[in-house]
């Protein structure tokens, strides 16, 4: 009876230390998952590339959205009753464009990052003077011609006759008005 008595305790001994170990294992894992998953949270948001605002942008613009969103209600209750209104008093306007308040607004930049990137709100609006100025150049060193070395193709006006007369139109539409004068229909 006595060999029964301590082979019994023996084995709920054995037990109780396989489910401890058991227990201990799986808080091992929840631990080390959730450390994962913080660090991965942490390394989501990139403030350097987000203009300093708090907003993954690794995920798709509707979520951007939303975390734009909540940061400007958290901005907006934090500050005074009136605090976040642009207006200012007489005289003291304090508006800006939207591309010059990007770091004080998370929503104008979330919407333009959507179509530019965040490297394009970061940088502002493209310089069009650049761009102009060298197609300017370009037809005026050509004479009036592109710079392409090509004659440019001229569009002759169709040849269908409108509803209302029986003149060819200049304007190819099929309106019931016709573009041509009396004088010159046939």
């Amino acid at each position: 009876m006595t060999i029964l008595l301590i082979s019994v305790v023996l084995i709920l001994v054995f037990l109780f230390g396989l489910l401890v170990m058991f227990i201990f294992t799986g808080m091992d894992r929840t631990i080390t998952t959730m450390r994962t998953e913080i660090e991965a949270d942490a390394k989501a948001y990139n403030p350097g590339v987000t203009m300093g605002h708090k907003i993954k942008p690794a995920i798709d613009f509707d979520d951007q959205l939303v975390q734009a969103r909540q940061l400007a209600a958290m901005e907006a209750a934090s500050l005074p009753r009136g605090a976040n209104n642009r207006i200012g008093r007489a005289g003291q306007a304090k508006l800006v464009t939207a591309g010059k308040g990007l770091k004080n607004d998370p929503l104008s930049a979330v919407r333009i990052a959507r179509f530019h990137g965040w490297d394009g709100a970061r940088s502002g609006a493209p310089s069009v003077g650049a761009a102009g100025a060298a197609m300017a150049t370009s037809v005026a060193t050509a004479g009036g011609a592109p710079a392409t070395g090509r004659t440019p193709r001229v569009h002759k006006p169709t040849a269908h006759r409108s509803r209302s007369c029986s003149a060819p139109c200049s304007t190819g539409s099929r309106s019931r008005s016709c573009s041509v004068p009396r004088s010159r229909r046939t």
